[in-house]
């Protein structure tokens, strides 16, 4: 498994083919992921606990922000830059999956 270019407070993977990976993920208050992209895989985010925010900044540079509720997933294409973001006071956590495709990390610019 190729490990993310950032620190979080935690991260465990539960499952892990060529083309697939289920990421157990924990962002303490303030966290985030780093805004970035994948050229193959789509990320679908589950939220599980606290206040799990995606933002999406599309081609016209306006943020899309997505509050998530427990269970509630949200769904991120190949390209569409993006970051995952503790919106709460306390420690957030969400099931990430990431496929079909091999897994890159491309910190956007």
């Amino acid at each position: 498994m190729d490990t993310p270019p950032y620190a979080i407070a935690g991260r465990e993977v539960i499952a892990e083919t060529d083309t697939l990976r289920v990421v157990l993920m924990t962002l303490a208050p303030g966290q985030a992921t780093p805004w970035h992209h994948h050229s193959e895989i789509t990320d679908t985010t589950f939220a599980l606990t606290g206040a799990v925010r995606v933002e999406i900044q599309p081609e016209t540079g306006r943020i899309e922000r997505r509050e998530l509720f427990p269970g509630a997933p949200c769904r991120i294409e190949p390209g569409v830059v993006h970051r995952v973001v503790n919106a709460g006071g306390d420690n957030c956590s969400f099931l990430l999956v990431q496929g079909l495709g091999k897994y890159d990390f491309l910190k956007a610019e």
